[in-house]
């Protein structure tokens, strides 16, 4: 479902309880330009810090839109799994929280406003504890940082309003909401795939979740 939006993709910022992230530009051409796998060592530590995966300029620190709490992201050992998806290296975990948690990690080659590309960020979240619970109806995803204000932001998870059962797509703000008619269900990891078509003046985000 398409949405639009005025923003540049600078940081990757995320609240999750289980993820693996990748951003890749143009699929025909199958590069993969920054990825994280989380293989990191030792099992429950701190995701703050860490710099494995390819594609930044610095590690893994604390961050997030009004995010007050950012030590509750610690890897967990296996991977999540997709059917049909190669996957590898372990997952990060966290608990709910009764604030904003948020972490976040800079691209090693920002995108720029004006430039015209097309770039597709997939990743896989779980929900393992019940729906709705924590700070703003429990919502976990990943959020590109554009700029100063919420309408430059853009993110893709289980909402904190409006459709509180599904994967969306919305502004940091929660306007310009659409759902994917994916309901998000305890234990069952999700496949969430954007594809940002990024042009001088408003910018069109596509999301595909499950296919």
């Amino acid at each position: 479902m398409p949405t639009t939006c005025a923003s540049r993709a600078a940081k990757c910022a995320l609240w999750s309880l289980a993820l693996t992230v990748v951003l890749c530009c143009q699929i025909a051409q199958a590069v993969i330009e920054s990825s994280d796998s989380f293989a990191y060592s030792p099992i429950g530590s701190d995701l703050l810090g860490k710099s494995g995966g390819s594609g930044w300029n610095a590690p893994w620190s604390a961050g997030g839109f009004n995010a007050s709490i950012n030590t509750n992201f610690d890897i967990a050992g296996g991977t999540l799994s997709y059917p049909g998806l190669a996957s590898s290296g372990e997952r990060v975990n966290s608990t709910s929280q009764n604030a904003i948690s948020g972490v976040t990690r800079p691209l090693a080659t920002p995108i720029l406003a004006g430039q015209t590309t097309t770039r597709y960020l997939s990743v896989l979240l779980r929900l393992d504890g019940p729906l709705n619970v924590g700070a703003f109806n429990g919502f976990f995803g990943v959020y590109l940082d554009g700029g100063t204000v919420a309408q430059d932001d853009l993110f893709i998870g289980k909402p904190g309003g409006g459709q509180l059962t599904q994967w969306v797509v919305e502004t940091r703000s929660g306007t310009g909401q659409f759902s994917s008619g994916e309901p998000v269900v305890t234990g069952q990891t999700a496949l969430l795939v954007l594809k940002a078509d990024l042009r001088p003046g408003a910018d069109t985000f596509s999301l595909l979740a499950n296919a």
